[in-house]
């Protein structure tokens, strides 16, 4: 299952890209339920979208962080359930 993040690009990243906030589909299945997981797969996918490199705070911010990780949290609960 997959939910988008909603990323804050940096002011020079913006001006590279021509944009300032985009959606990245996150892999609820491939992510663990912390920041640094969540950080690196949205890293990973800017950088397959706009090419160059991406480093999380820097270059940008995950303005639903919170909601992601508890998402993947109730996620991974409900597999360990089931």
């Amino acid at each position: 299952m997959k939910i988008d993040a909603e990323i804050e690009l940096s002011d020079a990243k913006a001006e590279d890209y021509g944009q300032t906030y985009v959606k990245v589909p996150v892999d609820m299945d491939y992510v663990e339920s912390n920041e640094e997981s969540v950080n690196e797969w949205i890293a990973n996918e800017l950088e397959e979208m706009f090419g160059g490199s991406f480093c999380a705070g820097t270059d940008f911010t995950v303005m639903n962080m919170e909601a992601i990780i508890e998402d993947i949290a109730f996620n991974e609960f409900e597999d360990k359930v089931n």
